[in-house]
C-alpha cells in the first residue's frame, strides 16, 4: 500500500486527529504524490535534473498550453501507482497556471486538481 505524510493547501505537513502527522494511502495517497511531482521543477532536484515540470519552456516563455499538458500527463504518468489519465485540462489565469485530471491507480480513481 502506498503512504505518504499528508499536505494542506499551503504544502505544509500538518497534525491528524490522533495527534500524529496526518497521513494518506492508497488512491488518495497517489493523487497527492502526483501534484507534488507536477509542481517539481525542470533542473531543481540535484539527483534527477532531468526530470520536472519544464515550467520556463511550456509557460513562461511563451504558453504553450498542449505542450503544458504534455508535460503534466508525462510526469503524472511517472508517479508510482498511476496506471492512466483518463483525462486532462488546463488553463491559465495571470500567472496561475492550473490543471485537473482524473486518473486511475492501482486503488482505483483519483481526481487531481493542482497549480504550477
Amino acid at each position: 500500500m502506498i503512504t505518504t505524510f499528508a499536505i494542506n493547501e499551503n504544502n505544509d505537513l500538518y497534525i491528524g486527529p490522533g495527534g500524529g502527522l496526518a497521513m494518506l494511502s492508497g488512491a488518495p495517497a497517489v493523487g497527492q504524490n502526483c501534484v507534488t511531482a507536477v509542481q517539481a521543477q525542470l533542473g531543481e532536484m540535484i539527483y534527477a535534473k532531468n526530470q520536472g515540470m519544464p515550467s520556463r519552456a511550456t509557460m513562461w516563455d511563451n504558453y504553450r498550453p498542449q505542450q503544458f499538458l504534455a508535460a503534466v500527463r508525462k510526469i503524472i504518468l511517472g508517479v508510482n501507482g498511476v496506471n492512466t489519465v483518463t483525462s486532462l485540462t488546463g488553463s491559465k489565469t495571470d500567472s496561475t497556471f492550473a490543471y485537473s485530471a482524473t486518473i486511475e491507480t492501482i486503488y482505483g480513481s483519483a481526481i487531481v486538481n493542482g497549480n504550477v
